[in-house]
């Protein structure tokens, strides 16, 4: 279900996603896409545009070296200054419910062993977005990432990560057969 934006905001928030292991990433989903739908640098400081795929996909990558390298909160830093649509005090509290459950993922899927490029899709040079798996010692986690051009360089429209693997698949995957 797509949650409407609130005013003056941008996209709106993802909810009610399966899990196959409840209780572990429900609320990570929740704070996830909320933490990274928003937050900003202040005015002085401006992040280096992201002018090109490439420059996208290595933003992408250079948080999730991070959080295979176990710190999350670096790659939620890293992340940040390109998502525009929550106030800081959400992003503050969101960010601390997220890291708070960082151990819960060590704890049922183990430590953190590499990333994975899984799809790449652009629509009319317009909207990119990039899936990825981190991959645990007895688990991965889906990353999705959603940037829009509205001009010349991409920003972060939407961020999620959850463990439904079957989607990884798409529609055909949970088709049933005839």
């Amino acid at each position: 279900m797509r949650v409407p934006p609130r005013k003056g905001h941008g996209a709106g928030v993802t909810r009610g996603i399966r899990f196959q292991r409840p209780g572990i990433l429900p609320a990570l989903i929740l704070g996830s896409t909320l933490l990274l739908a928003g937050a900003t640098l202040p005015d002085s400081q401006t992040p280096p545009a992201l002018k090109t795929e490439r420059d996208v996909q290595s933003l992408c990558e250079n948080a999730l070296s991070h959080v295979v390298e176990g710190d999350l909160a670096q790659g939620v830093a890293t992340l940040r200054p390109y998502a525009t649509s929550i106030s800081k005090e959400d992003v503050d509290s969101l960010e601390n419910q997220l890291l708070g459950q960082e151990g819960t993922i060590k704890q049922s899927y183990g430590d953190a062993i590499g990333y994975l490029l899984i799809s790449r899709e652009n629509l009319k040079d317009a909207i990119l977005k990039l899936v990825y798996v981190v991959k645990y010692e007895r688990h991965l986690i889906r990353w999705s990432f959603i940037f829009y051009k509205p001009y010349d360089s991409w920003i972060l429209d939407y961020f999620n990560y959850d463990d439904d693997i079957e989607a990884l698949f798409g529609p055909k995957a949970t088709a049933p057969a005839k």
